[in-house]
């Protein structure tokens, strides 16, 4: 089987994050799911030093590697919004799948990208 690549037609955002932006968002995820989460994540954070690369597609968000379908099949609705995590925001696309209890893929709105997003939301919700 051969992979496709994406075109540059087909990416709506390319947004690379700095170690210490990347870092903020990953604390932000394992607090939500609790203070030892969020513990164990802040250790473990000061290791990692790497920088993360989140591509945006009409069907897919690419983070570093890792493929994540936002496709929307049969009567799935799909929402797109971007919250104010406080230091950070955050754009979240979500589906509306009842078999698989929704689907959402949380991404951080870079600083300065705050316009950019804005038209990634609009893109996505058409």
């Amino acid at each position: 089987m051969q992979e496709t690549k994406a075109t540059t037609e087909d990416v709506i955002a390319r947004w690379v994050y700095l170690p210490e932006e990347w870092r903020q968002f990953r604390l932000w995820q394992a607090r939500k799911k609790g203070w030892l989460s969020g513990m164990l994540c802040k250790l473990k954070s000061y290791r990692n030093k790497e920088m993360a690369v989140v591509t945006i597609g009409p069907s897919e968000v690419m983070i570093n590697n890792e493929r994540l379908s936002i496709s929307v099949t049969g009567r799935q609705k799909r929402r797109v919004d971007i919250r104010d995590a406080g230091k950070m925001n955050i754009l979240c696309i979500c589906n509306d799948d009842t078999s698989n209890h929704g689907h959402s893929i949380q991404v951080p709105v870079p600083k300065g990208k705050l316009r950019e997003a804005v038209e990634v939301l609009r893109r996505l919700e058409t």
